[in-house]
């Protein structure tokens, strides 16, 4: 097996991903295949449609927290991060059970741990690639819980809300660099 070098952090549906099976990632999340055949079901029943051909789950290869990694500090030189990002949905709601959601009430402190963790798991000079959407949370109010600033990022243009406001994605690129190394 090749040396494991990337960490998809809450890697879901690995939608993000061309090579849905690339073997040096290690799509971690806390769903498994019970809750990823729930998904199914939702997505069959948005599209009115059952048996659907361009279906291909993918189960994490390991199960686990993004607060709370099993895994040496400094390991991944490459982190990508798109945890849930709506506090907001109803327990029915497809989009929940697709994407996850955060606790309206414990949200920042589980996207600081989150962060925290990334950063402590990321190698020297690593690179951690963080993607959101301000559908609920500005992506500012967000950023202010990471241990640094993001070196550069890019937005784009989504859907509205229901409050008829378009909601952006942003990425974000890290860089874990040590002091001295810019003074």
């Amino acid at each position: 097996m090749p040396e494991q070098l990337i960490l998809d952090a809450s890697s879901g549906l690995r939608m993000m991903w061309f090579d849905k099976d690339h073997p040096g990632v290690v799509f971690l999340d806390q769903r498994d295949d019970v809750e990823l055949s729930a998904d199914k079901l939702a997505y069959e029943l948005q599209r009115g449609r059952k048996g659907s051909k361009k279906w291909n789950p993918k189960v994490p290869t390991v199960k686990g927290d993004f607060r709370k990694l099993d895994y040496p500090d400094e390991t991944f030189p490459l982190i990508v991060w798109d945890p849930p990002h709506c506090k907001w949905l109803g327990e029915k709601s497809l989009f929940k059970k697709r994407f996850g959601a955060l606790d309206a009430e414990t949200w920042p402190d589980d996207i600081k741990r989150g962060a925290a963790e990334l950063w402590r798991v990321l190698k020297l000079y690593g690179v951690l690639i963080f993607k959101w959407n301000d559908h609920n949370i500005s992506h500012k109010t967000v950023l202010k819980l990471f241990p640094a600033k993001p070196l550069f990022g890019q937005v784009s243009a989504g859907a509205k809300n229901k409050r008829g406001q378009p909601c952006h994605t942003f990425w974000f690129c890290f860089m874990k660099i040590p002091k001295e190394a810019v003074s």
